[in-house]
């Protein structure tokens, strides 16, 4: 009976409300949008069919030699806060903040630095040229 119980702490565990909170963020979506996130960027890949990377483990340098391509490439980046990795990579960058380029609050996992569940919603914002 795990999947229909409530507050379930396994790592890739998703309830049946996130599973469509990434159904919502896969229609949510353009069909070329590649998604930055932390610990969940596996399940975004995984639930919602688009392409995902993990910019808070890259320098400085890799991040904005990534980004200048995907730009070149027409290619949309949308940045996930799906917990402390993103949060603090974000705020670092100086993407999120004010409701800038908010897509909107999603109910998907979050997790700590060191893989614990948070609780909240997820924010995802568009990275603007």
């Amino acid at each position: 009976d795990l999947p229909w119980r409530p507050g379930v702490s396994t790592f890739g565990h998703v309830t049946a409300e996130q599973r469509a909170a990434y159904d919502e963020l896969a229609a949510r979506l353009p069909s070329d949008a590649v998604v930055g996130a932390g610990l969940g960027a596996g399940a975004v890949a995984h639930y919602t069919g688009h392409q995902t990377l993990r910019p808070a483990a890259w320098s400085a340098e890799e991040w904005a030699r990534v980004a200048q391509a995907l730009g070149q490439q027409g290619r949309p980046i949308y940045l996930l806060d799906d917990g402390e990795e993103m949060a603090a990579w974000m705020a670092e960058q100086g993407v999120a903040g004010a409701g800038r380029g908010l897509l909107g609050l999603f109910d998907l996992p979050r997790f700590g630095l060191g893989g614990e569940p948070l609780g909240g919603t997820a924010a995802c914002f568009r990275l603007e040229d």
